[in-house]
């Protein structure tokens, strides 16, 4: 279980199980593959996957945002829905200060429980962003060797 605080929000996320992970990895394969030029510079480059991806942002980011957004304008808008509604589907939150205690982001129907993310774009991206990286990470591993 990922726990990360945004402003005075506390989230936890838990990872997505293999079909899920397998779903959206088939709905971004456009997605990434539009960016894969700017993928490879980032891995290229070592020194980890956030690092990278900043660096890259810093110096170039049309690199990484041109084809990222063409290859999500391309998406349908059924697999970006359900991109983002899985990965939410993952998140419990909590306001600081509250005795509340961890409630889910997102409904089974797919309505956001938040405001504050359901009104912010950057914010659900960032909530998103954590969730599809610790459960996607691995895609990113080198392949099982065989027989071992």
């Amino acid at each position: 279980m990922l726990e990360f605080r945004i402003g005075d929000t506390a989230y936890q996320a838990g990872k997505l199980n293999a079909f899920e992970q397998l779903d959206v990895a088939v709905a971004l394969a456009p997605v990434l593959s539009g960016a894969a030029d700017a993928i490879a510079r980032v891995f290229r480059g070592g020194g980890g996957l956030e690092s990278g991806v900043k660096a890259l942002l810093d110096s170039e980011p049309s690199a990484v945002l041109a084809p990222l957004a063409k290859a999500l304008a391309a998406m349908p808008r059924e697999d970006r829905r359900m991109v983002v509604v899985t990965a939410l589907s993952k998140v419990k939150w909590a306001r600081q200060g509250q005795q509340v205690g961890w409630a889910p982001l997102i409904t089974p129907g797919g309505d956001i429980m938040l405001a504050d993310v359901a009104d912010s774009l950057p914010l659900m991206a960032q909530i998103v962003w954590r969730v599809l990286e610790q459960s996607l990470a691995s895609f990113s591993a080198a392949p099982p060797v065989a027989g071992k």
